[in-house]
């Protein structure tokens, strides 16, 4: 079985005052207080007349009154709970909630320039209606005006905000509207990041993640100009949409928190359709304050994410919206599709995809209803309403967003974000993981050196220490090169820690790595996963190795005894080489399962040096690992002469001839990649032409082996 490797790094993290984890445990602990709930007179019913427009597009609009008294006293008392009351079509609402924290306490505003733009941020709240902790309220006060949202299962989400470019306020329930909502989610998969791998276990129950998610927004001009080309106004509108994202993330148990954004100020260069824009965003945003990357843009085209994108270099998605539907503010499709894109970045697929309750079924068959089928179609359409990584919102049961994220996709993200180590545990405090990485070099058996890849940090926290033995002390640092050399053993795993160290005495997200010392792999030595020869390799494990001969003389040769990894989701590449650029071996790519075609590795370059690596995925599974004899043989130096071959014609068509005077064993051609695609043992010199047809065209390189000599010859296929 693979087991779950679980490292517990004790370092203490700061909470912000008295945020929960969710609305429910919030609510329940204001209610033993003594000072309860302080109550506001913050709306009354209104006569005000709404526009006939706004009817037709949403039948139960009313006007309501904003009492600008009572929102000034909220902005000077900053009260931790508060209490008032909500009118609607009959309705007397009673909503309660508590003060929490959106924003970093480092959070910046920044322009196209880089230019540091001031803002006034508003007090975020977050709650319940009528005491029923199914529902949701959601409210953002700033100093001369309010929004919220009130959702309560099977009853819509109720919208309270001002008119654009009017002092009017209005509530009116989305789930009544006319209008229709065509837009739709790409999920952009890439050939690198692997198939997500489903659960086998879905109980519907999950722990709270440990790590925070922490957000940088990017806003195109469009959505500036559209909010009057304020930066006050355009910044309340995201923070309130914000706060409503990240209380939505915060019932399922995922700290979230809003750490910077850019405004383009001028006309941005976002064009085309969303990946378009997409693509463009991750190329030109690399540098962020943040875990995720999210670009905003108008119109509601819709939005598309990479899945499973934290601590990637890809982790950017993008979200077409509506702010406005003529002069009505539509914060809950908003927040659905910025909710929904986000879900992916975190590892969700949609829920109408073919990956859950365990046995690769859907949960809701909202998406092929309306059109948008990913293979399974017989699931059923919730009659309270959809979840959020859902399309019910096509359909007539609409998405509730107090419904939240489904239970399945809740425990999924959770059990995903809590392997992501380059996340920080702490939402607020700005002590944040600068760490791109570590590496480490080995001169001789008796130490080795860890190397702190950290541009920004000059202070870190660290632990080396042998897999499987209980963790020593953890140690300061101010110097980025580690030198460890407290009884090192030859061929044997150590775990590497290593966090940023931050001058207010907080730690940020920590960075974890393996490493196999350096042995004399020319004596034969038997190189297994981490688990070694009883145990099993972990979930979630990135590996990588290159193994050395001692002598200049030798190459180094694998001889894989045991291999078990599982099918199709863990996977090892064997290259020819000192790296991961060196050429891959050509049956040593992507191996996985247990049934390898070639079981014999030999280096054929001159260091004489292979390198492995192994990546599993975050899925538990039943395999055993590897076992692998590293030995070495002999590498001569000699090589051919270029009178002793002729290879042509070069450039050539589909047949390349080759004579020597020299008899040679194989070939073996590589693309300008590195990446070996021929290969073919010779065993006379009357087989002097290769059949190349199957080679696209291009420039490649062909290598000829003997058993004391080689030769490398750049060939082009026309």
């Amino acid at each position: 079985m693979k087991i779950i490797y679980l490292i517990v790094f004790l370092i203490c993290a700061n909470t912000f005052s008295q945020n929960f984890s969710s609305i429910e445990e919030a609510m329940e602990n204001a209610s033993k207080k003594s000072e309860n709930f302080k109550e506001y007179a913050v709306f009354e019913q209104s006569t005000q007349k709404i526009n006939s427009s706004l009817r037709d597009i949403a039948p139960d609009i009313q006007s309501i009154y904003v009492n600008k008294l009572a929102l000034t006293t909220i902005q000077k008392e900053t009260p931790e709970f508060i209490h008032f009351y909500v009118y609607h079509q009959g309705d007397t609402l009673s909503v309660k909630m508590q003060r929490h924290q959106v924003l970093t306490d480092d959070f910046k505003v920044r322009n196209q320039d880089g230019d540091i733009l001031k803002y006034k941020p508003g007090l975020y709240y977050r709650g319940i209606v009528n005491n029923d902790f199914k529902s949701l309220a959601v409210f953002s006060f700033f100093d001369e005006t309010v929004n919220g949202i009130i959702s309560i299962p099977s009853k819509g989400n109720r919208i309270v905000a001002q008119l654009l470019n009017k002092d009017q306020f209005v509530i009116y329930n989305d789930a009544k509207m006319t209008m229709d909502h065509d837009f739709s989610c790409q999920v952009y998969e890439i050939e690198h990041f692997g198939n997500l791998v489903p659960q086998t276990d879905f109980s519907n129950s999950t722990s709270a993640s440990a790590n925070c998610v922490k957000v940088f927004y990017e806003l195109t001009n469009d959505i500036y100009v559209n909010n009057s080309s304020s930066t006050s106004l355009t910044l309340n509108w995201l923070t309130s949409v914000h706060n409503i994202v990240a209380t939505l993330y915060s019932n399922s148990d995922i700290p979230t928190a809003l750490s910077e954004v850019l405004i383009w100020q001028v006309e941005d260069p976002y064009t085309g359709d969303n990946i378009d824009k997409l693509i463009f965003f991750r190329e030109n945003r690399i540098a962020f304050n943040g875990d995720i990357a999210h670009l905003l843009d108008l119109p509601a085209t819709g939005g598309v994410a990479y899945i499973d994108s934290l601590c990637q270099d890809f982790n950017h998605a993008f979200s077409g919206l509506f702010l406005n539907y003529q002069e009505l503010p539509t914060y809950s499709f908003t927040v659905m599709i910025i909710s929904h894109e986000m879900g992916h970045s975190l590892g969700s697929p949609h829920t109408h995809a073919c990956f859950w309750n365990g046995d690769n079924t859907a949960i809701d068959a909202c998406g092929p209803n309306n059109g948008f089928s990913e293979g399974c179609d017989d699931a059923e359409i919730p009659s309270e309403g959809g979840t959020i990584m859902s399309y019910c919102y096509l359909d007539a049961t609409g998405t509730n967003l107090a419904l939240g994220f489904h239970p399945q996709v809740e425990a999924y993200m959770n059990s995903n974000i809590d392997t992501k180590s380059c996340l920080g545990t702490d939402c607020i405090n700005s002590c944040t993981r600068t760490i791109a990485g570590v590496t480490v070099s080995q001169s001789n058996e008796n130490s080795f050196t860890v190397n702190i890849e950290d541009v920004i940090s000059n202070s870190w926290i660290y632990r080396i220490y042998e897999q499987n033995t209980v963790p020593g002390p953890i140690n300061s640092t101010n110097s980025n090169s580690i030198l460890f050399n407290e009884d090192v053993k030859p061929n044997t795993y150590y775990i590497i820690q290593v966090a940023n160290n931050c001058s207010s005495g907080d730690v940020g997200g920590s960075f974890q790595s393996n490493y196999l010392t350096d042995d004399d792999w020319c004596s034969g030595r038997l190189f297994t996963d981490i688990g070694g020869l009883n145990g099993n390799y972990p979930n979630n494990h990135n590996f990588l190795k290159t193994f050395y001969p001692e002598d200049s003389a030798d190459k180094i040769s694998l001889t894989v005894n045991d291999f078990d990894l599982e099918d199709g989701a863990d996977f090892m590449t064997i290259y020819d080489g000192e790296s991961i650029n060196s050429p891959i071996f050509l049956e040593g790519e992507n191996l996985t399962g247990n049934n390898l075609t070639t079981t014999y590795f030999e280096a054929s370059n001159t260091t004489g040096a292979i390198t492995v690596s192994f990546t599993s995925n975050f899925a538990n599974a039943n395999n055993s690992g590897w076992e692998i004899l590293v030995s070495c043989e002999t590498l001569s130096t000699l090589e051919f002469s270029e009178d002793d071959i002729a290879i042509y014609p070069n450039p050539f068509n589909d047949k390349l001839f080759i004579t020597s005077n020299v008899n040679f064993d194989k070939v073996l051609i590589y693309d300008i990649n590195g990446k070996q695609v021929y290969k073919k043992n010779i065993e006379s010199l009357s087989e002097n032409y290769l059949n190349l047809n199957q080679l696209n065209t291009g420039i490649y390189f062909l290598e000829l082996i003997s058993k004391d000599s080689s030769y490398i010859k750049r060939i082009i296929k026309r």
